[in-house]
C-alpha cells in the first residue's frame, strides 16, 4: 500500500472512529440517542426512496446511437477457472457484433492469472477453435483482478473495453444492446443488468437470485432515474478506454476495482449509466463459507474506497495526485464541475451502508446493555411513531419492489421477502471481519485479494 495513500486512509478512518466514540460518550452523558435515531431515519428514507422510484418509475431510457460501432476489446480475467471458463469463452465467441464490413468487430482477451488447475490447457484447446488471445502476467505483477485487467489492457486494441467475469453468460446481442448507449461524450461507462443463472441449486443461491433480480435491479434503476450513483458491478460492463487512462488506469491495489473505477470516473466529471436491456448471467456462490469470503472482500473494498476517497466524495471532485497515490498514474480531471449533491449523498450512502447499519445496531445493543446494567434511562428525542412509520415505509417499499420485479403470486412474493430478511443479517458477521482485515492491511501495508470460487453450476441461458 502506497505510503501517502495509507496516511490518507488512516486520517479518515481515525476521524470517523473518533466521531463514533464521541457520539456514544455524549449520548450516554446526556442520556439521549437522537443521533442514532436520525442515522436510522436517514438510511431508511434513502433506501426506501431508491426502491420506490425503481419500482414505480419504469426503466430509464438511455440515448442510443446505432451508428456508434467502435472496436471492442473483451477482457476476461481467469484464475483457476477450469469449471466455468469454457462456457464463458464459447458464449463470448458467439457475440454478434460486426463492423461495416460484416466481420466481427471485437476481440477476446483472456488473462490467465497464474492458474494452477486445468485452465491453461482448456484455453489452449479453445484457442484452436475460437478467435481468442491468451495473455499472462509477469510473476511480480499485482495479484488482483485489477492487476489482471491492467495486463489485458496492454494487448487490447479497442477504444471500448468490455469486462466479464470468468463465469459470465450473455446473449449474442449483448454488445449491440450496450455499446450504442456509450455514444454521448459525457458517458464514460455503462453497466448491464446482472442476474443469477444457478438460482435453483439451493436456498442460498435462490436468495441471491432474488437479491439481484429484485433489490439490486431496483436500486440501480432508482439511481438511474434520480441521477444518483450508478455503479459498475465487475462484469457485463463497457467503458471507454481513454476514460480509464485519464483517471489513472485500473487501481491494482483495489479490492473492488469496479467500484473504485466507478467513483473515479464520476469524480472526474463523467457519467456512469445503467442499461437493463443488456443482461449478463453469472453464478452465485453456493456455500455460506464462499459467501462470507466474497461479501467480506466486497465490504472491505467499500471501506478502502470510503476512507481513502472521503474528502473527494465530499468535494465532488478528485485532485490529480490522488489517483497516483492510490496506485494509478494520476488523474486528468476534464471538468471543473463537481459531482452533484444528489450523487455525492448517494455515493456516501452506497459506500458507508455496509458499515453504518451494523454499527447502528451495535450501538443500539450497547445502549441497551448500559441501560440494563447501569439502570440508566436513555430518552428517544425522535417520537417512537416516527421511527415505526419509517420502518413500515421501508418494509412497504421492499414489498413493492418484490411485487414489481419478483413473482406475481402473493405467497411466492412474500416468500422472497421472508427469505431475504434473514439473509441480510449476514452483514452483521461480514462487517466485523471486513473491519479486521481492513485494519490489518493498514497495519501491515499489505492488501490480500481473495477471489470468488466458482463451482461450475452456471446453466445455459436463453439467447433472447
Amino acid at each position: 500500500m502506497n505510503g501517502s495513500w495509507r496516511n490518507r486512509v488512516l486520517v479518515s478512518f481515525g476521524l470517523l472512529a473518533f466521531l463514533w466514540f464521541y457520539l456514544i460518550a455524549r449520548s450516554l452523558h446526556e442520556r439521549d440517542i437522537m443521533w442514532l435515531q436520525i442515522l436510522f431515519l436517514a438510511f431508511a428514507a434513502h433506501g426506501a426512496l431508491l426502491l420506490i422510484v425503481g419500482a414505480v418509475g419504469g426503466r430509464a431510457v438511455l440515448p442510443r446511437d446505432e451508428a456508434y460501432r467502435p472496436f471492442v476489446s473483451v477482457l476476461v480475467p481467469a484464475k483457476n477457472e477450469a469449471r466455468v471458463i469454457e462456457g464463458t469463452v464459447r458464449s463470448l465467441c458467439a457475440l454478434d457484433y460486426a463492423g461495416p464490413d460484416g466481420a466481427p468487430h471485437y476481440e477476446i482477451i483472456i488473462i490467465d492469472d497464474r492458474s494452477t488447475d486445468a485452465t491453461p490447457a482448456i484455453l489452449e484447446r479453445l484457442g484452436a477453435e475460437c478467435l481468442i488471445t491468451v495473455v499472462r502476467p509477469e510473476p511480480d505483477a499485482a495479484a488482483s483482478k485489477a492487476g489482471a485487467l491492467a495486463v489485458g489492457m496492454r494487448d487490447a486494441r479497442g477504444e471500448i473495453i468490455a469486462v466479464f467475469d470468468a463465469d459470465a453468460r450473455v446473449a449474442p446481442d449483448f454488445l449491440r444492446r450496450l455499446v450504442p448507449t456509450l455514444a454521448p461524450p459525457e458517458v464514460a461507462a455503462v453497466q448491464g443488468r446482472k442476474l443469477i443463472a444457478n438460482g435453483a441449486v439451493n436456498a442460498l443461491t435462490r436468495v441471491q437470485a432474488d437479491e439481484y433480480a429484485v433489490f439490486q435491479t431496483l436500486l440501480q434503476r432508482g439511481r438511474a432515474l434520480l441521477r444518483g450513483f450508478n455503479c459498475l458491478v465487475g462484469s457485463g460492463l463497457v467503458v471507454k478506454r481513454d476514460r480509464i487512462d485519464r483517471v489513472g488506469g485500473w487501481n491494482e491495489a483495489a479490492l473492488t476495482e469496479d467500484l473504485d473505477l466507478t467513483l473515479r470516473l464520476q469524480l472526474a466529471g463523467w457519467a456512469v449509466r445503467y442499461c437493463e436491456d443488456a443482461v449478463v448471467w453469472e453464478e452465485a456462490v453456493s456455500t455460506w463459507r464462499a459467501l462470507l469470503k466474497q461479501r467480506t472482500r466486497w465490504t472491505e473494498g467499500s471501506l478502502q474506497i470510503l476512507f481513502g476517497l472521503l474528502p473527494e466524495i465530499l468535494r465532488g471532485r478528485m485532485a490529480a495526485s490522488v489517483t497516483a497515490d492510490s496506485g494509478g498514474a494520476g488523474a486528468e480531471v476534464p471538468s471543473p464541475h463537481p459531482m452533484s449533491i444528489v450523487r455525492r449523498i448517494d455515493a456516501l450512502y452506497f459506500f458507508s451502508g455496509a458499515l453504518v447499519l451494523p454499527i447502528t445496531v451495535l450501538s443500539g445493543y450497547l445502549y441497551a446493555l448500559v441501560s440494563f446494567v447501569g439502570q440508566v434511562t436513555l430518552s428517544l428525542t425522535v417520537p417512537e411513531p416516527v421511527l415505526t412509520t419509517a420502518s413500515v415505509i421501508f418494509t412497504s417499499a421492499a414489498l413493492l419492489g418484490v411485487v414489481t420485479e419478483g413473482p406475481q403470486h402473493p405467497l411466492r412474493a412474500a416468500g422472497v421477502l421472508a427469505r431475504f430478511v434473514p439473509f441480510s443479517i449476514y452483514q452483521m458477521i461480514v462487517t466485523p471481519l471486513a473491519l479486521y482485515r481492513f485494519t490489518r492491511s493498514l497495519w501491515t501495508g499489505r492488501i490480500e485479494w481473495v477471489k470468488t470460487e466458482h463451482a461450475g453450476s452456471v446453466v445455459p441461458v436463453p439467447h433472447k
